[in-house]
């Protein structure tokens, strides 16, 4: 079982995951760094404050991190998305 890599919770096996860019020395690719329902959310309102540098640094996006560049260019263009409200 994982913890999340902010607070130290045990998530659960679906839980939110992201691999950031490693070194240029790095032989292997970094390991995965979970996330949990709650510190994944806080991720993603920093995000849509401004903080877009947290989604420039994964290798593998964690699904926040997509979420909230959706939003932040629905709401930088206008897009609404489709009726249903899904992307």
């Amino acid at each position: 079982m994982e913890r999340c890599s902010i607070c130290g919770q045990f998530v659960p096996w679906n839980a939110d995951s992201g691999v950031r860019f490693g070194h240029s020395a790095d032989i292997e690719e970094p390991e995965p760094e979970w996330f949990c329902a709650r510190c994944a959310e806080i991720q993603k309102q920093k995000v849509l404050d401004g903080d877009l540098w947290l989604v420039s640094i994964w290798y593998h996006r964690p699904q926040w991190a997509a979420d909230a560049l959706m939003r932040w260019d629905d709401e930088l263009f206008g897009n609404d998305g489709r009726e249903d409200g899904s992307y």
